[in-house]
């Protein structure tokens, strides 16, 4: 039946009977209290009574005057604390017996406290004295404090029971409310609720109550949004799945596909295990068999060469021990042979495949039969010198042409001199008697300029044919020599000057005097008069005042020349063909498209430099060849 019962009646009852035990346990205690104090006071009472009794009736008791002790009664019967005093001689006859007046009959109903003592005097009992007294106040007491404590309990029942009302009415109410606001949270109802506004346990409950309230909303949101984002990422992975299963497919297919085209490659291919003890060849492809004359049955499972130091040529071996030391790649070639003693050309190549770690799981090893290649490679080498060659004649074939004009001009002008002398010489010798002396002194005087004459011209000849003596020599001899670069260059420049004066234009040098490097001359001559001929040929239609200019400067890593020139400029469509071999734009102008093909390969095999073209800004173009020092 108790548990039944609402937590406000809970409330009450327990609140009454906690109060209802407080207030009889406190009147219990004070009737107890009270008891015990009268009871007290009486025995102090009767202990003062007996000394004053026996000193007041020892003298009328041993003179026998009665009528004294019964007047001391009298006096000590004034208490309403004393019932009565009974007198005994010592043979226990009734000397004097005094009752209190004011008791009445129902207060005798209430039996008295009675003590019994003697009255002595020296050691000798006189009588005994018997003393009543009155228990009544203690009664009466004892039962005004039960009646006032029964009216005060019942009055603080009273009050406690509105006390219980008001305080069931100030807990149980917002308890009551946060109780449907709890089964609103429970049924999804989580709207902010208005409460009085307080400042103790239950307006900490309350505020707990709203921030749950608040926060379980926050939480299921979350939760929706993460059900909602959870969806989203099952949809995502699983179009992530199904996009790996078809990459899966795709690289099982590109696996498929390479290993087809691994097994029809034309190159031989094996991996070595460098995990496994020995490092044994676990897998090679058909060519390696047709490469090396191998089977797989042969190779798989044994220890792969290379880590064997099996390759004959020690350059190629130290190589490829180097790049296993450094765990990198490297390919060489070097002459090799078959199982069956057949000699090839062999370019080898390992890769190492990092999988798991920093260290090398397998080597790829790549293998190629390149002897057809070397023999086109030979080939080409002499087709390309050949062709440089040809291009060196072709070059010293037009200053031959130019510098024979440019001969012919002091030669015919000393042989017309010479002959002018002869004949001279001739009719003063027919003369020479009638000469007067001012002939011949014009005749002295007109031979000494026509020596000068013939002297200066034969002289600027033996300059030409000197200078193109020294060009012809260098580029046939092609060795390295050390040279003061801005001198050789001018030295190229007089050889070819009969071409620039042929082609009007001014050539001009501007090179730092310190630079002097060691350098194959005869490559760099044919190099320089290249860029210079193609200049004149094909910068210059329709300009005048055409000048070249070339420039040198150096660092501690290159020497950088420059051949620059104020003409038409190269068209957009040409610069990126114009180093192709054969590529010409002026055939119909005896152009074979090797001049500038030639040049840049002089830069780049033999100078191991490079050779670039652009145009400038301000018209024409510039080529820039850079050398290294070392």
């Amino acid at each position: 039946m108790f548990n039944s019962w609402s937590f406000r009646k809970k409330l009450i009852f327990l609140w009454l009977t906690i109060q209802l035990l407080i207030t009889g346990a406190t009147a219990l205690l004070a009737v107890k209290f009270a008891t015990e104090s009268m009871q007290k006071d009486i025995v102090y009472q009767s202990e003062q009574i007996q000394p004053v009794l026996n000193s007041a009736l020892v003298t009328p008791l041993i003179q026998r005057d009665y009528a004294s002790v019964i007047a001391i009664l009298k006096e000590l019967v004034t208490s309403d604390n004393i019932e009565e005093i009974t007198i005994k001689d010592g043979n226990g006859n009734l000397v004097a017996k005094e009752p209190l007046a004011s008791n009445s009959k129902n207060k005798r109903d209430i039996s008295p406290y009675v003590i019994e003592f003697p009255i002595r005097a020296d050691g000798i009992t006189l009588g005994k004295a018997n003393v009543a007294i009155s228990r009544i106040r203690l009664v009466e007491t004892r039962s005004s404090i039960l009646i006032y404590t029964g009216l005060i309990g019942i009055t603080s029942l009273l009050i406690f029971y509105l006390l219980a009302l008001l305080i069931s009415r100030y807990i149980t109410r917002p308890i009551s409310e946060l109780a449907v606001i709890a089964k609103g949270i429970s049924q999804g109802d989580f709207k902010t609720h208005q409460f009085t506004t307080r400042n103790d346990e239950i307006g900490l409950l309350q505020n707990a109550f709203q921030s749950m309230s608040a926060e379980i909303a926050r939480r299921i949101n979350d939760l929706h949004l993460l059900n909602a984002d959870l969806e989203k990422r099952v949809q995502d992975r699983t179009q992530s799945l199904q996009l790996a299963r078809d990459e899966l497919i795709q690289k099982i297919d590109n696996l498929k596909l390479l290993g087809a085209v691994i097994d029809k490659s034309s190159f031989g291919i094996s991996i070595a295990d460098l995990k496994s003890p020995g490092m044994p060849l676990i897998y090679v492809n058909p060519a390696f068999t047709k490469v090396t004359g191998y089977t797989a049955e042969q190779t798989i499972g044994t220890k792969c060469r290379i880590f064997q130091d099996g390759i004959a040529d020690p350059d190629a071996m130290n190589q490829i021990n180097l790049a296993i030391e450094n765990k990198s790649a490297c390919t060489v070639e070097f002459i090799d042979q078959r199982q069956n003693g057949e000699v090839f050309w062999n370019r080898l190549s390992i890769f190492p495949v990092v999988i798991e770690d920093l260290t090398p799981r397998y080597y790829v090893i790549f293998q190629n039969d390149i002897s057809d290649l070397k023999k086109a490679s030979a080939e080409r080498e002499a087709l390309l010198q050949e062709i440089q060659e040809n291009q060196r004649l072709k070059s010293l074939g037009i200053l031959v042409a130019v510098l024979a004009h440019e001969i012919n001009n002091p030669i015919g002008i000393a042989l017309t001199a010479t002959t002018h002398v002869s004949q001279t010489a001739v009719t003063m010798r027919q003369n020479i008697a009638k000469l007067k002396d001012t002939e011949l002194t014009e005749f002295l005087e007109d031979e000494e300029i026509a020596f000068q004459l013939i002297f200066d011209n034969l002289r600027r000849a033996s300059d030409l044919v000197r200078g193109f003596k020294d060009i012809a020599t260098d580029r046939s001899l092609d060795e390295k020599k050390e040279i003061n670069l801005r001198t050789y260059i001018q030295s190229i420049e007089q050889s070819i000057l009969p071409v620039l004066k042929k082609a009007r234009c001014r050539l001009s040098v501007d090179i730092d005097p310190s630079i002097s490097l060691r350098i194959n001359v005869g490559s760099l001559g044919q190099l320089i008069t290249n860029l210079v001929l193609n200049a004149t040929i094909h910068a210059f239609d329709g300009l005048e005042n055409c000048q070249i200019q070339i420039t040198g400067n150096q660092t501690s890593e290159f020497v950088t020349l420059k051949i620059n020139d104020n003409g038409n400029g190269i068209p957009v469509h040409v610069l990126p063909n114009l180093f192709t071999p054969f590529f010409t734009t002026s055939r119909s102008k005896g152009g074979t498209g090797l001049g500038l093909y030639v040049s840049r390969q002089i830069a780049t095999e033999v100078f191991k430099g490079n050779l670039s073209v652009q145009n400038q800004a301000d018209g024409g173009c510039e080529f820039t060849l850079q050398i290294p020092r070392h």
